[in-house]
């Protein structure tokens, strides 16, 4: 069966990179580990103007309230960086780079 699941994991991943994403991921469909510290952050209104962040945390800490029966995750990122002139030379040593929402 481990083998299934690695052979099945690998096949994910190998599509999710076909189809253009830089990065994925797959992770056991668990609660998170911090969801008490997550929970104090939001109690301690870190969270700012974010109210979002607050709503629904029980969904937010684990996938398997919003989907019950669900035994992983699947993550992908995309990088939307394009251009280094873009963010004021973000590539220059010294400088950070800016999301283009910011």
């Amino acid at each position: 069966m481990a083998r299934d699941r690695d052979a099945l994991t690998r096949l994910v991943k190998a599509r999710a990179r076909a189809a253009g994403f830089d990065a994925v991921g797959v992770a056991a469909a668990d609660r998170v580990r911090d969801a008490a510290r997550i929970r104090a952050w939001l109690d301690a209104g870190r969270h700012g103007e974010m109210a979002y962040l607050a709503r629904h945390f029980e969904q937010r800490v684990d996938p398997r309230v919003l989907f019950p029966g669900a035994r992983s995750v699947v993550s992908v990122a995309l990088d939307y960086y394009t251009s280094p002139g873009v963010s004021g030379g973000a590539t220059a040593p010294g400088r950070g780079k800016i999301s283009r929402y910011a």
